[in-house]
């Protein structure tokens, strides 16, 4: 699986970044995002985290937990998780995580796992919910018990209570 992530756009649902943010609250931002992630996934899953950048010299880079950071640049980064979906070759095992309606509706016109923010992270541990409706796209897709093996690897069992 391969999980896109729209950076400010889940700071700022998660109330880590609010819009009165001074500039040097980024980096710490930045920094306890991608320590949640790394403890959320395996390291098997490839983890790439988008955000806007002012700044020219900003690169893209692998951070120390081993999650992809990219920085846009001459471009939203709206627009630059809108090409990493366009570009995918197996979209059906990409999760778009952002509550942008354009990026959301992008990924599932590919036929991504589309999630909202808080959708994506739960606090306290909790695993997040994929409805039905989220994984729907123009045609009806079939898993395959492998691809549910890995699901639930990364995502863990339903606990009692939740639907399957």
């Amino acid at each position: 699986m391969h999980v896109i992530i729209d950076g400010y756009n889940l700071l700022f649902a998660v109330d880590r970044l609010r819009p009165k943010s001074p500039p040097s609250a980024l980096e710490p931002a930045r920094r306890w995002l991608m320590r949640q992630l790394r403890e959320r996934h395996s390291p098997e899953t490839r983890i790439t985290v988008v955000f806007d950048s002012r700044q020219p010299t900003a690169r893209p880079r692998d951070d120390q937990f081993g999650i992809k950071v990219c920085f846009a640049q001459r471009e939203s980064a709206d627009d630059l998780i809108e090409e990493l979906i366009q570009s995918a070759t197996v979209p059906a095992k990409m999760m778009v995580v952002s509550n942008d309606n354009r990026i959301r509706e992008a990924a599932r016109r590919r036929g991504c796992v589309v999630l909202g923010c808080l959708e994506y992270y739960q606090p306290e541990g909790k695993t997040p919910k994929i409805a039905p409706s989220q994984q729907t796209s123009s045609k009806p897709e079939m898993v395959s018990p492998e691809e549910v093996e890995e699901l639930l690897r990364e995502f863990g069992q339903p606990s009692d209570g939740q639907a399957p």
